[in-house]
């Protein structure tokens, strides 16, 4: 659920009412009439729309669409582990990350002690309501050929998909690329792993073995446990498009 209480802040008064009349029968014409607004706001001065009045209009609807359909341009040069940006209506960003040592929170459930596990290099594909994570098996920057794996992570759907359970999710329309790549990286780090979707395992072996063995011991995640998703990073891309 999305926190919108900031854009009721501020206080709007009426300015400008427009009226469109239309003829009936098969010719239709139409006539726009324009209101300005007294003081006790109330409709005054009818007058017909004048060409300075529709290009004032013009202006505002311009602006408008172009604060709804632009979302997270980067705020300088474009970040290294940046793969693919559309800042378009709901965008789309794909990044990724290499292998790291990152704390994991775990539902008690699971019998896994949350704390720091290694994990192996991740790609990243996020919208503003979506977010879906993969493996990868070398540190290096991708390319569009580079093969892709399933996550080792719980609550994760098998198209990659993060369910983010009851975590709510609120990315800013004025969030800079950066921003937008923190906050998903943030909610996916400290929301709790709980179970398994459709019983799918995200590994060769037994991921709640894995896990506790990782974490007594210390080690580096084997990627010989990686299952191969039979897609590239290209497909990643432009998947559902």
């Amino acid at each position: 659920m999305k926190n919108i209480t900031k854009r009721f802040t501020q206080t709007y008064h009426p300015f400008k009412s427009i009226i469109i009349y239309r003829t009936t029968g098969q010719n239709k014409e139409s006539f726009i009439e324009a209101y300005d607004f007294s003081p006790d706001n109330k409709m005054i001065n009818a007058h017909p729309l004048s060409l300075r009045e529709s290009q004032k209009l013009g202006k505002i609807l311009c602006s408008n669409l172009e604060k709804q359909t632009y979302c997270f341009e980067p705020s300088g040069v474009l970040p290294s582990n940046v793969l693919y940006v559309n800042s378009k209506n709901e965008g789309k960003v794909v990044w990724f990350t290499p292998a790291s040592k990152r704390d994991l929170l775990f539902n008690t459930s699971l019998g896994i002690a949350s704390g720091a596990y290694y994990l192996p290099a991740l790609l990243w594909k996020a919208t503003k309501e979506h977010l879906y994570v993969f493996a990868l098996k070398s540190n290096k920057r991708p390319t569009d050929k580079t093969a892709i794996f399933k996550a080792p992570f719980f609550n994760i759907h098998e198209s990659g998909q993060v369910c983010m359970g009851t975590v709510d999710i609120y990315v800013e329309d004025e969030d800079d690329l950066q921003s937008f790549i923190n906050h998903w990286e943030n909610y996916f780090f400290n929301s709790h792993f709980s179970h398994l979707l459709g019983e799918i395992t995200p590994i060769k072996g037994n991921i709640v073995q894995l896990c506790q063995s990782l974490q007594q011991t210390g080690s580096i995640f084997p990627l010989t446990e990686l299952i191969p998703l039979n897609k590239t990073v290209k497909n990643i891309i432009h998947e559902n498009e």
